[in-house]
């Protein structure tokens, strides 16, 4: 008797599968959880009662685009999604795949323009934005929490994968604003036994589009949703695009790999040649030794 066949997923640290699995209307649950098991585990005091999304995952937006706004999207290193809690606290949800030098002043920035998004406005009684007036300005703005995971390891002298930083007060050994701004730092590659039940399958999911399991029952929901046989024909559609551009994608990066490991090779190389035949080493001598052509040398000499 055969093994049955391993069903493939989308793999949650793409565009598609990232928004899918955690911004879809109607299954904030999942996001809620996901959130909840990342702040309890800075004791978190408080119990998430519900989630808004502020940019609420639509396949039928991406199949709009033009094909080279959908191979940019779907292939975007950088994925991030916005919500707000019942406590009207603000996150900032970012999935960073490969290193990024100008990371960090990114991740304070969007955090930073989400916190003065709601400045000096009011909601009416029908969800309307409006002025505050002569009430403070200040009044309106609300604690933001920038939650990043990445597929690669950005702090690699910590032996943990989860990390939180708050404004700190050096003088008085205490936290600043301590609910008003928080960064936390989610590395999926790592291997933290520190972690809770919860979190370590969150990390195989990410990573493999797949629950344990143990895994709570939100996760396997969202690997569900991931599932290939369960995307409609529009979502198909993307997925296949975007396998097809990552396939290319990785193609060329091996390509240049390659052409520059021949290229430093050769480089080398003629360095060398160079100081042989300052050392006083023939030409066919050092030909011979680097295994290049007695000709070319000669055109060093």
């Amino acid at each position: 008797m055969t093994a049955a066949k391993k069903s493939e997923s989308i793999l949650p640290t793409s565009d598609l599968g990232f928004r899918k699995a955690f911004s879809t209307f109607g299954k904030e649950h999942i996001l809620q959880g996901f959130l909840q098991d990342v702040l309890d585990s800075d004791k978190f005091d408080q119990k998430i009662t519900h989630v808004t999304l502020g940019n609420p995952y639509n396949i039928v937006d991406v199949n709009k685009l033009s094909a080279d706004e959908r191979k940019s999207l779907l292939l975007n290193t950088i994925i991030d999604i916005h919500c707000t809690l019942g406590d009207k606290r603000e996150i900032v949800i970012e999935m960073q795949v490969e290193k990024d030098q100008e990371m960090e002043e990114r991740i304070f920035y969007n955090s930073a323009l989400k916190y003065i998004e709601n400045y000096d406005r009011i909601l009416d009684t029908n969800g309307k934005s409006e002025r505050q007036g002569k009430q403070s300005k200040y009044v309106s703005l609300e604690p933001v929490v920038s939650l990043n995971v990445f597929r690669y390891n950005h702090f690699k002298e910590s032996q943990r994968s989860l990390h939180f930083f708050r404004l700190y007060d050096n003088e008085d050994n205490k936290y600043t604003l301590k609910n008003r701004y928080i960064e936390i730092y989610f590395e999926l590659k790592k291997r933290d036994d520190t972690l809770s039940v919860n979190l370590k399958a969150w990390q195989h999911f990410m990573l493999t589009g797949e629950a344990m399991p143990n895994a709570p029952s939100y996760v396997k929901e969202a690997a569900e949703m991931l599932n290939i046989s369960n995307l409609t024909r529009d979502e198909r559609k993307a997925h296949d695009m975007y396998e097809r551009n990552r396939r290319k994608m990785l193609s060329r990066e091996a390509y240049v790999r390659e052409k520059g490991f021949e290229e430093g090779v050769q480089e080398t190389k003629l360095e060398t040649a160079k100081k042989l035949l300052e050392m006083g080493l023939s030409i066919e001598d050092s030909a011979k030794a680097l295994g290049l052509d007695s000709n070319f040398i000669r055109q060093l000499a």
